[in-house]
């Protein structure tokens, strides 16, 4: 009673963007934290490369995330100007669909949840005297 799964290619397509409204280094305090938080969107789509009883599988998937800022360093470039360095938690979650094309057997929806850690420190510095 097992189906009969074909491995075939798989294809998949990516498009996202990410966007800080109002990101600046000026900004100081609580207006700083709130204008620097990035927003990410993206859709993707995706031809799975098994295919139970031939019949081919399309996934389809939606995401929106935040990148929250922490850490907000002061550094500066070798010419002396200031910079702030701004590390982030990101949030994110997805949701999306896959089916077999003509009514196959897979039919199912999906939610992820993902949360990460972006640090952006200087880690390493070049020494200038001994």
């Amino acid at each position: 009673d097992q189906p009969n799964l074909v491995f075939t290619n798989s294809f998949s397509f990516h498009l996202g963007t990410e966007f800080t409204p109002f990101f600046s280094d000026k900004f100081t305090g609580k207006r700083r934290f709130f204008k620097n938080i990035a927003y990410r969107f993206g859709a993707r789509y995706y031809n799975r490369f098994y295919r139970p009883d031939s019949k081919q599988v399309d996934e389809l998937g939606f995401s929106f995330g935040l990148g929250l800022p922490f850490g907000f360093n002061t550094s500066y470039d070798p010419d002396g100007n200031q910079k702030i360095i701004i590390s982030y938690i990101n949030l994110g979650v997805e949701g999306g669909f896959a089916n077999s094309r003509g009514g196959g057997l897979v039919n199912e929806s999906f939610v992820r949840f993902t949360i990460g850690v972006t640090l952006r420190d200087k880690w390493f510095n070049k020494r200038y005297y001994n």
